[in-house]
């Protein structure tokens, strides 16, 4: 996938307990953090 072509999607949810869960989703994958998400575009 080129960087140029990425669409992140970011949610945000808060479980019962009361702890917040973001997610961010590229290409269908979903990731725990946004590093992990410039990591999976190379480093962008």
């Amino acid at each position: 996938m080129r960087t140029s072509d990425a669409r992140v999607t970011a949610r945000m949810r808060r479980t019962e307990s009361g702890e917040v869960l973001r997610e961010y989703i590229v290409d269908g994958v979903a990731y725990g953090s946004i590093d992990a998400v410039k990591t999976a575009l190379g480093g962008a």
